[in-house]
Protein backbone atom coordinates (compact mmCIF):
# COMPACT_ATOMS: atom_id res chain seq x y z
CA UNK A 1 0.00 0.00 0.00
CA UNK A 2 1.37 3.44 -0.93
CA UNK A 3 1.15 5.92 1.95
CA UNK A 4 0.20 9.53 1.17
CA UNK A 5 2.96 11.01 3.29
CA UNK A 6 2.24 14.52 1.97
CA UNK A 7 -1.38 14.72 3.12
CA UNK A 8 -0.66 17.13 6.02
CA UNK A 9 0.84 19.58 3.53
CA UNK A 10 -2.17 19.44 1.21
CA UNK A 11 -4.59 19.72 4.13
CA UNK A 12 -2.98 23.01 5.24
CA UNK A 13 -4.01 24.46 1.89
CA UNK A 14 -7.44 22.87 1.63
CA UNK A 15 -8.33 24.13 5.11
CA UNK A 16 -7.70 27.71 3.99
CA UNK A 17 -10.61 29.82 2.74
CA UNK A 18 -8.41 32.00 0.55
CA UNK A 19 -8.85 32.17 -3.21
CA UNK A 20 -5.15 32.80 -3.75
CA UNK A 21 -2.38 31.21 -1.68
CA UNK A 22 1.40 31.58 -1.77
CA UNK A 23 3.21 28.48 -0.53
CA UNK A 24 6.73 29.06 0.78
CA UNK A 25 8.28 25.67 0.02
CA UNK A 26 11.88 25.75 1.23
CA UNK A 27 12.00 21.95 1.39
CA UNK A 28 10.91 21.59 -2.28
CA UNK A 29 8.06 19.20 -1.48
CA UNK A 30 6.08 20.61 -4.43
CA UNK A 31 8.64 19.25 -6.90
CA UNK A 32 7.79 15.68 -5.95
CA UNK A 33 5.51 14.20 -8.67
CA UNK A 34 2.96 12.83 -6.20
CA UNK A 35 2.67 16.22 -4.47
CA UNK A 36 2.37 18.13 -7.74
CA UNK A 37 -0.39 15.76 -8.90
CA UNK A 38 -2.31 16.20 -5.64
CA UNK A 39 -2.06 20.00 -5.83
CA UNK A 40 -3.49 20.07 -9.34
CA UNK A 41 -6.61 18.30 -8.12
CA UNK A 42 -7.49 21.36 -6.03
CA UNK A 43 -5.73 24.39 -7.49
CA UNK A 44 -4.38 26.10 -10.56
CA UNK A 45 -0.66 25.89 -9.75
CA UNK A 46 2.17 28.23 -10.73
CA UNK A 47 5.86 27.89 -9.86
CA UNK A 48 7.11 31.47 -9.63
CA UNK A 49 10.04 32.39 -11.88
CA UNK A 50 9.24 35.87 -13.17
CA UNK A 51 6.73 38.65 -12.56
CA UNK A 52 5.55 38.65 -16.17
CA UNK A 53 4.88 34.91 -16.12
CA UNK A 54 3.04 35.17 -12.80
CA UNK A 55 0.73 37.96 -13.95
CA UNK A 56 -0.07 36.07 -17.17
CA UNK A 57 -0.94 32.99 -15.08
CA UNK A 58 -3.24 34.99 -12.78
CA UNK A 59 -5.09 36.52 -15.74
CA UNK A 60 -5.55 33.09 -17.30
CA UNK A 61 -6.68 31.52 -14.01
CA UNK A 62 -8.97 34.34 -12.84
CA UNK A 63 -11.89 31.95 -12.29
CA UNK A 64 -9.88 29.33 -10.42
CA UNK A 65 -8.49 28.92 -6.93
CA UNK A 66 -4.80 29.68 -7.46
CA UNK A 67 -1.62 28.48 -5.79
CA UNK A 68 1.76 30.20 -6.23
CA UNK A 69 4.79 28.10 -5.25
CA UNK A 70 7.79 30.04 -3.93
CA UNK A 71 10.93 27.86 -3.89
CA UNK A 72 14.04 28.82 -1.85
CA UNK A 73 15.89 30.35 -4.82
CA UNK A 74 13.13 32.96 -5.20
CA UNK A 75 14.04 36.03 -3.15
CA UNK A 76 10.81 38.02 -3.49
CA UNK A 77 7.35 38.19 -5.10
CA UNK A 78 5.59 41.27 -6.49
CA UNK A 79 4.47 43.35 -3.52
CA UNK A 80 0.84 43.82 -4.57
CA UNK A 81 0.35 40.08 -5.14
CA UNK A 82 2.05 39.13 -1.88
CA UNK A 83 -0.11 41.60 0.06
CA UNK A 84 -3.37 40.22 -1.38
CA UNK A 85 -2.56 36.50 -0.93
CA UNK A 86 -2.55 34.21 2.07
CA UNK A 87 1.01 33.02 2.75
CA UNK A 88 1.41 29.46 4.03
CA UNK A 89 4.78 27.96 4.93
CA UNK A 90 5.46 24.28 4.29
CA UNK A 91 7.98 22.98 6.80
CA UNK A 92 9.50 19.58 7.52
CA UNK A 93 7.79 19.57 10.89
CA UNK A 94 4.40 19.65 9.15
CA UNK A 95 5.00 15.97 8.45
CA UNK A 96 5.49 15.20 12.13
CA UNK A 97 2.15 14.54 13.80
CA UNK A 98 0.84 16.66 16.65
CA UNK A 99 1.21 15.44 20.25
CA UNK A 100 -1.36 12.85 21.35
CA UNK A 101 -3.48 15.34 23.31
CA UNK A 102 -4.84 16.99 20.13
CA UNK A 103 -8.34 16.45 18.78
CA UNK A 104 -7.04 13.87 16.32
CA UNK A 105 -7.71 10.30 17.48
CA UNK A 106 -4.83 8.10 18.58
CA UNK A 107 -5.50 5.69 15.72
CA UNK A 108 -5.42 8.45 13.09
CA UNK A 109 -2.26 9.91 14.61
CA UNK A 110 -0.51 6.55 14.60
CA UNK A 111 -1.55 5.80 11.02
CA UNK A 112 -0.25 9.18 9.88
CA UNK A 113 3.08 8.64 11.68
CA UNK A 114 3.48 5.17 10.20
CA UNK A 115 2.73 6.57 6.73
CA UNK A 116 5.38 9.26 7.21
CA UNK A 117 7.93 6.71 8.43
CA UNK A 118 7.41 4.44 5.43
CA UNK A 119 7.59 7.37 3.04
CA UNK A 120 10.98 8.42 4.40
CA UNK A 121 12.19 4.81 4.51
CA UNK A 122 11.33 4.47 0.81
CA UNK A 123 13.22 7.66 0.06
CA UNK A 124 16.30 6.41 1.96
CA UNK A 125 16.18 3.17 -0.01
CA UNK A 126 16.02 5.07 -3.30
CA UNK A 127 18.99 7.24 -2.29
CA UNK A 128 20.99 4.13 -1.41
CA UNK A 129 20.42 2.83 -4.93
CA UNK A 130 21.65 6.03 -6.59
CA UNK A 131 24.93 6.02 -8.50
CA UNK A 132 26.40 8.60 -6.14
CA UNK A 133 25.05 8.34 -2.61
CA UNK A 134 24.43 11.70 -0.95
CA UNK A 135 25.03 10.80 2.67
CA UNK A 136 23.97 14.17 4.07
CA UNK A 137 20.46 13.74 2.68
CA UNK A 138 20.25 10.20 4.01
CA UNK A 139 21.43 11.29 7.47
CA UNK A 140 18.75 14.00 7.59
CA UNK A 141 15.99 11.59 6.51
CA UNK A 142 17.19 8.83 8.80
CA UNK A 143 17.26 11.28 11.71
CA UNK A 144 13.73 12.44 11.07
CA UNK A 145 12.51 8.90 10.50
CA UNK A 146 14.13 7.81 13.79
CA UNK A 147 12.59 10.79 15.60
CA UNK A 148 9.10 9.86 14.41
CA UNK A 149 9.64 6.15 14.98
CA UNK A 150 10.94 6.56 18.54
CA UNK A 151 8.12 8.92 19.48
CA UNK A 152 5.66 6.35 18.17
CA UNK A 153 7.45 3.48 19.92
CA UNK A 154 7.61 5.41 23.20
CA UNK A 155 3.82 5.62 23.23
CA UNK A 156 3.56 1.96 22.20
CA UNK A 157 5.71 0.74 25.10
CA UNK A 158 3.60 2.54 27.69
CA UNK A 159 0.33 1.49 26.05
CA UNK A 160 1.40 -2.17 25.65
CA UNK A 161 0.81 -1.76 21.93
CA UNK A 162 2.44 -4.60 19.96
CA UNK A 163 1.04 -3.61 16.56
CA UNK A 164 4.26 -1.95 15.40
CA UNK A 165 6.32 -5.13 15.12
CA UNK A 166 6.13 -5.08 11.32
CA UNK A 167 7.38 -1.48 11.19
CA UNK A 168 10.33 -2.42 13.40
CA UNK A 169 11.21 -5.41 11.23
CA UNK A 170 11.00 -3.40 8.01
CA UNK A 171 13.26 -0.67 9.39
CA UNK A 172 15.82 -3.20 10.63
CA UNK A 173 15.95 -4.69 7.13
CA UNK A 174 16.56 -1.22 5.69
CA UNK A 175 19.22 -0.52 8.32
CA UNK A 176 21.08 -3.68 7.31
CA UNK A 177 21.46 -2.23 3.79
CA UNK A 178 22.37 1.16 5.23
CA UNK A 179 25.05 -0.37 7.46
CA UNK A 180 26.71 -2.19 4.57
CA UNK A 181 26.88 0.89 2.32
CA UNK A 182 27.92 3.40 4.98
CA UNK A 183 30.60 1.15 6.50
CA UNK A 184 32.09 0.72 3.03
CA UNK A 185 32.00 4.49 2.52
CA UNK A 186 33.78 5.17 5.82
CA UNK A 187 36.53 2.62 5.19
CA UNK A 188 37.13 3.53 1.54
CA UNK A 189 36.00 7.11 0.83
CA UNK A 190 35.54 9.09 4.06
CA UNK A 191 39.11 10.44 4.04
CA UNK A 192 38.44 12.15 0.68
CA UNK A 193 35.95 14.49 2.37
CA UNK A 194 38.79 16.58 3.81
CA UNK A 195 39.60 17.77 0.28
CA UNK A 196 36.05 18.85 -0.64
CA UNK A 197 35.25 22.52 -1.14
CA UNK A 198 33.70 24.39 1.80
CA UNK A 199 32.21 27.13 -0.37
CA UNK A 200 28.60 26.16 0.43
CA UNK A 201 28.93 24.01 3.59
CA UNK A 202 31.70 22.99 6.03
CA UNK A 203 31.74 19.25 5.06
CA UNK A 204 33.92 18.11 8.00
CA UNK A 205 33.81 19.26 11.60
CA UNK A 206 37.33 20.68 11.61
CA UNK A 207 36.27 23.16 8.92
CA UNK A 208 33.23 24.73 10.59
CA UNK A 209 35.28 27.73 11.75
CA UNK A 210 37.01 28.17 8.36
CA UNK A 211 33.56 28.01 6.75
CA UNK A 212 32.29 30.76 9.06
CA UNK A 213 35.35 32.83 8.19
CA UNK A 214 34.71 32.41 4.45
CA UNK A 215 31.08 33.40 5.00
CA UNK A 216 32.29 36.72 6.40
CA UNK A 217 31.17 36.31 10.01
CA UNK A 218 32.16 39.39 12.04
CA UNK A 219 30.31 38.26 15.16
CA UNK A 220 29.90 34.54 15.76
CA UNK A 221 28.16 32.33 18.31
CA UNK A 222 29.30 28.73 17.76
CA UNK A 223 27.08 26.52 19.91
CA UNK A 224 27.95 22.83 20.27
CA UNK A 225 25.30 20.45 21.59
CA UNK A 226 27.43 17.54 22.77
CA UNK A 227 25.94 14.28 21.48
CA UNK A 228 23.25 15.78 19.20
CA UNK A 229 22.61 13.81 16.02
CA UNK A 230 19.90 14.54 13.48
CA UNK A 231 17.32 12.62 15.51
CA UNK A 232 17.94 14.90 18.47
CA UNK A 233 17.98 17.95 16.19
CA UNK A 234 14.29 17.39 15.47
CA UNK A 235 13.63 17.68 19.22
CA UNK A 236 15.46 21.02 19.16
CA UNK A 237 13.72 22.12 15.99
CA UNK A 238 10.26 21.49 17.42
CA UNK A 239 11.26 23.26 20.63
CA UNK A 240 12.44 26.31 18.68
CA UNK A 241 9.28 26.28 16.59
CA UNK A 242 7.18 26.39 19.76
CA UNK A 243 9.16 29.49 20.80
CA UNK A 244 8.69 31.29 17.47
CA UNK A 245 12.16 30.52 16.06
CA UNK A 246 11.77 28.78 12.71
CA UNK A 247 14.22 30.20 10.18
CA UNK A 248 17.06 27.72 9.73
CA UNK A 249 19.68 26.89 7.16
CA UNK A 250 20.14 23.17 7.78
CA UNK A 251 23.50 21.69 6.78
CA UNK A 252 25.49 18.70 7.95
CA UNK A 253 29.08 17.92 8.89
CA UNK A 254 31.05 14.71 9.25
CA UNK A 255 32.58 14.22 12.69
CA UNK A 256 36.12 12.95 13.02
CA UNK A 257 36.49 9.20 13.46
CA UNK A 258 36.67 7.89 16.12
CA UNK A 259 33.65 9.94 17.17
CA UNK A 260 34.77 10.83 20.69
CA UNK A 261 34.54 14.17 22.44
CA UNK A 262 38.27 14.55 23.01
CA UNK A 263 38.91 14.42 19.25
CA UNK A 264 35.87 15.72 17.40
CA UNK A 265 35.00 18.60 19.72
CA UNK A 266 38.55 19.86 19.86
CA UNK A 267 38.64 19.77 16.06
CA UNK A 268 35.43 21.82 15.93
CA UNK A 269 36.80 24.62 18.10
CA UNK A 270 40.35 24.70 16.76
CA UNK A 271 39.95 24.18 13.02
CA UNK A 272 42.56 21.40 13.25
CA UNK A 273 42.25 17.67 12.70
CA UNK A 274 45.50 15.86 13.52
CA UNK A 275 45.27 14.00 16.81
CA UNK A 276 48.64 15.24 18.07
CA UNK A 277 47.88 18.90 17.18
CA UNK A 278 44.52 19.22 18.89
CA UNK A 279 44.54 21.83 21.71
CA UNK A 280 41.85 22.08 24.37
CA UNK A 281 38.61 23.62 23.14
CA UNK A 282 39.08 26.96 24.91
CA UNK A 283 42.68 27.38 23.77
CA UNK A 284 41.96 26.22 20.22
CA UNK A 285 38.99 28.57 19.81
CA UNK A 286 40.85 31.63 21.07
CA UNK A 287 43.88 30.85 18.91
CA UNK A 288 41.77 30.40 15.78
CA UNK A 289 39.81 33.61 16.33
CA UNK A 290 42.97 35.60 17.17
CA UNK A 291 44.69 34.54 13.96
CA UNK A 292 41.84 34.34 11.46
CA UNK A 293 38.74 36.39 12.29
CA UNK A 294 38.16 40.13 11.73
CA UNK A 295 38.89 42.08 14.94
CA UNK A 296 39.50 38.72 16.54
CA UNK A 297 42.54 39.40 18.71
CA UNK A 298 41.50 39.17 22.36
CA UNK A 299 37.86 39.09 21.28
CA UNK A 300 36.96 35.42 21.88
CA UNK A 301 35.55 33.51 24.84
CA UNK A 302 34.59 29.89 25.48
CA UNK A 303 32.04 28.36 27.86
CA UNK A 304 31.33 24.78 28.94
CA UNK A 305 27.90 24.49 30.56
CA UNK A 306 25.58 21.62 31.28
CA UNK A 307 22.30 23.40 30.54
CA UNK A 308 21.51 26.55 28.54
CA UNK A 309 20.95 29.34 31.07
CA UNK A 310 20.89 32.98 30.01
CA UNK A 311 24.17 34.62 31.04
CA UNK A 312 25.17 38.18 30.28
CA UNK A 313 28.81 37.02 29.93
CA UNK A 314 27.87 35.21 26.70
CA UNK A 315 27.48 38.57 24.95
CA UNK A 316 30.62 40.31 26.20
CA UNK A 317 32.77 39.54 23.14
CA UNK A 318 32.21 39.16 19.40
CA UNK A 319 33.27 35.50 19.11
CA UNK A 320 31.65 33.05 21.48
CA UNK A 321 32.11 29.29 21.69
CA UNK A 322 29.66 27.40 23.91
CA UNK A 323 29.33 23.69 24.66
CA UNK A 324 26.17 22.37 26.30
CA UNK A 325 26.51 18.76 27.40
CA UNK A 326 23.04 17.91 28.73
CA UNK A 327 22.16 15.87 25.60
CA UNK A 328 25.21 13.66 26.04
CA UNK A 329 24.45 13.36 29.76
CA UNK A 330 20.91 12.23 29.04
CA UNK A 331 22.15 9.68 26.51
CA UNK A 332 24.66 8.13 28.89
CA UNK A 333 22.44 8.13 31.98
CA UNK A 334 19.04 7.14 30.58
CA UNK A 335 18.15 3.48 30.77
CA UNK A 336 16.71 2.15 27.52
CA UNK A 337 13.15 0.86 27.57
CA UNK A 338 13.58 -0.74 24.13
CA UNK A 339 16.26 -1.12 21.45
CA UNK A 340 16.26 2.55 20.53
CA UNK A 341 16.60 6.06 21.93
CA UNK A 342 12.89 6.62 22.60
CA UNK A 343 13.23 7.38 26.32
CA UNK A 344 16.24 9.66 25.76
CA UNK A 345 14.25 11.51 23.12
CA UNK A 346 11.28 11.91 25.43
CA UNK A 347 13.49 13.17 28.28
CA UNK A 348 15.27 15.57 25.95
CA UNK A 349 11.99 17.11 24.77
CA UNK A 350 10.94 17.64 28.37
CA UNK A 351 14.34 19.03 29.38
CA UNK A 352 14.50 21.56 26.54
CA UNK A 353 11.46 23.42 27.85
CA UNK A 354 13.25 23.93 31.16
CA UNK A 355 16.13 25.79 29.51
CA UNK A 356 16.69 29.36 28.34
CA UNK A 357 18.00 28.26 24.94
CA UNK A 358 15.41 30.23 22.97
CA UNK A 359 16.24 33.43 24.89
CA UNK A 360 19.98 32.89 24.36
CA UNK A 361 19.59 32.39 20.60
CA UNK A 362 17.21 35.34 20.23
CA UNK A 363 19.64 37.60 22.13
CA UNK A 364 22.54 36.55 19.88
CA UNK A 365 20.44 37.27 16.77
CA UNK A 366 19.28 40.64 18.12
CA UNK A 367 22.91 41.64 18.76
CA UNK A 368 23.91 40.77 15.20
CA UNK A 369 25.71 37.45 15.73
CA UNK A 370 25.93 34.71 13.15
CA UNK A 371 24.55 31.75 15.08
CA UNK A 372 25.68 28.20 14.31
CA UNK A 373 24.30 25.22 16.23
CA UNK A 374 26.17 21.97 15.68
CA UNK A 375 27.53 18.93 17.55
CA UNK A 376 30.79 17.12 18.10
CA UNK A 377 29.24 13.70 17.46
CA UNK A 378 25.93 11.89 17.66
CA UNK A 379 25.09 8.84 19.76
CA UNK A 380 23.63 5.45 19.02
CA UNK A 381 21.90 2.58 20.83
CA UNK A 382 24.58 -0.11 21.13
CA UNK A 383 24.89 -3.73 22.29
CA UNK A 384 27.90 -5.57 23.67
CA UNK A 385 29.62 -7.93 21.23
CA UNK A 386 31.33 -10.09 23.85
CA UNK A 387 34.76 -8.50 23.33
CA UNK A 388 36.23 -6.36 26.09
CA UNK A 389 39.20 -4.00 25.92
CA UNK A 390 39.89 -1.58 28.74
CA UNK A 391 43.51 -0.56 28.16
CA UNK A 392 43.07 0.93 24.68
CA UNK A 393 39.46 2.07 24.99
CA UNK A 394 39.41 5.75 24.04
CA UNK A 395 36.85 6.74 26.64
CA UNK A 396 34.73 5.06 29.30
CA UNK A 397 31.72 6.69 27.66
CA UNK A 398 32.72 6.00 24.05
CA UNK A 399 32.70 2.23 24.11
CA UNK A 400 32.88 1.71 20.38
CA UNK A 401 36.49 2.52 19.50
CA UNK A 402 39.95 1.42 20.59
CA UNK A 403 43.07 3.39 19.66
CA UNK A 404 46.33 1.49 19.21
CA UNK A 405 49.78 3.07 18.83
CA UNK A 406 50.83 0.74 16.01
CA UNK A 407 49.53 -1.70 13.41
CA UNK A 408 50.84 -4.80 15.18
CA UNK A 409 48.76 -4.25 18.33
CA UNK A 410 45.71 -3.30 16.27
CA UNK A 411 45.88 -6.45 14.15
CA UNK A 412 46.39 -8.60 17.22
CA UNK A 413 43.19 -7.20 18.76
CA UNK A 414 41.35 -7.37 15.43
CA UNK A 415 41.70 -11.16 15.52
CA UNK A 416 39.40 -11.40 18.54
CA UNK A 417 36.24 -11.06 16.46
CA UNK A 418 35.49 -11.21 12.73
CA UNK A 419 33.07 -8.28 12.97
CA UNK A 420 35.70 -5.75 14.15
CA UNK A 421 36.77 -3.04 11.71
CA UNK A 422 40.31 -1.75 11.25
CA UNK A 423 40.41 1.97 10.50
CA UNK A 424 43.30 4.22 9.61
CA UNK A 425 43.42 7.85 8.52
CA UNK A 426 46.98 9.11 8.67
CA UNK A 427 45.98 12.79 8.40
CA UNK A 428 44.00 12.48 11.61
CA UNK A 429 45.59 9.60 13.50
CA UNK A 430 49.20 9.76 12.36
CA UNK A 431 50.81 6.36 12.94
CA UNK A 432 48.01 5.16 15.22
CA UNK A 433 45.29 2.69 14.25
CA UNK A 434 41.70 2.43 15.41
CA UNK A 435 39.68 -0.75 15.81
CA UNK A 436 35.96 -0.06 15.69
CA UNK A 437 33.05 -2.14 16.90
CA UNK A 438 30.60 -2.90 14.07
CA UNK A 439 27.52 -0.76 13.30
CA UNK A 440 25.58 -0.91 16.63
CA UNK A 441 28.13 -3.01 18.49
CA UNK A 442 30.22 -1.92 21.47
CA UNK A 443 33.05 -3.37 23.47
CA UNK A 444 31.40 -5.13 26.39
CA UNK A 445 29.73 -8.33 27.45
CA UNK A 446 26.97 -9.98 25.46
CA UNK A 447 23.63 -8.57 26.53
CA UNK A 448 25.18 -5.32 27.78
CA UNK A 449 23.48 -2.26 26.27
CA UNK A 450 24.14 1.47 26.28
CA UNK A 451 23.66 4.60 24.25
CA UNK A 452 27.20 5.38 23.26
CA UNK A 453 29.45 6.77 20.53
CA UNK A 454 32.96 6.50 19.15
CA UNK A 455 32.20 4.36 16.11
CA UNK A 456 31.08 4.69 12.52
CA UNK A 457 27.28 4.54 12.69
CA UNK A 458 25.51 7.12 10.52
CA UNK A 459 23.82 8.61 13.60
CA UNK A 460 27.12 9.47 15.30
CA UNK A 461 29.25 10.41 12.27
CA UNK A 462 26.99 12.84 10.36
CA UNK A 463 25.66 15.58 12.60
CA UNK A 464 23.62 18.75 12.06
CA UNK A 465 25.30 22.07 11.38
CA UNK A 466 22.51 24.63 11.46
CA UNK A 467 22.65 28.37 10.92
CA UNK A 468 19.83 30.10 12.79
CA UNK A 469 18.66 33.06 10.72
CA UNK A 470 16.94 36.24 11.97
Amino acid sequence: MRHEWFKPLINKLIDSYSVRIIVVDNSRFSLRPEVAAALKQHFAVHFYESEMGLRAFLRKSADSRTLIIKLPEVSYLPFDIEQTSEIIHWRDTDLVSDPPDTAESGVESKERDVAGIYSMANEVEQLLQAGTIVWGEIAYLWGKLSYMKDRLFYRAVYNNDTSLATVETDLKNLETKLAKEFTSFIVNQYRDLFYHSILTEPVTIDRVLPFCKHQGAKKLALVCMDGMGFQEWFCFKNYFKSKGISNFREMHVFALIPTVTEISRRALFSGKKHLLDLPTEAKGFREYVNKNMPRGRGNAQYFLDRYPRLKLEYFAKDYVGIVYYFVDDLAHHTRSISEDKSLVQHNLEVSLHKTDLDKIIERFLTEGFNVIITADHGCVYSQGIGVKQEKYLLSKRAKRACLFPNRHLALDFLGKDDSLILYRNKEVLGESYVVLAPWRGMFGGLGETAISHGGLHLEEVIVPCVEVLP
